[in-house]
């Protein structure tokens, strides 16, 4: 909606940890999906709200795609 009003984060570790302190409810997620994921279970989440999911899909990448390249 409003451009550059985030700041620009290189380190995915650093923007993680930003965004579990910056909402209660992402750190319970983050505590929930961490859990699940160890156990093979699966998970699929909705939501009718397109700036949730585009937090979501930050929130993902940042917790699973980034740390599996090394």
């Amino acid at each position: 909606m409003f451009h550059n009003t985030e700041p620009t984060i290189d380190n995915p570790q650093q923007a993680l940890k930003l965004m579990l302190e910056a909402s209660g409810k992402l750190e319970l997620l983050d505590k929930m999906l961490l859990k699940l994921h160890e156990n093979g279970h699966r998970v699929l989440i909705f939501s009718q709200m397109k700036r949730v999911l585009d937090i979501l899909e930050d929130y993902l990448y940042y917790r699973f795609v980034s740390t599996w390249r090394g």
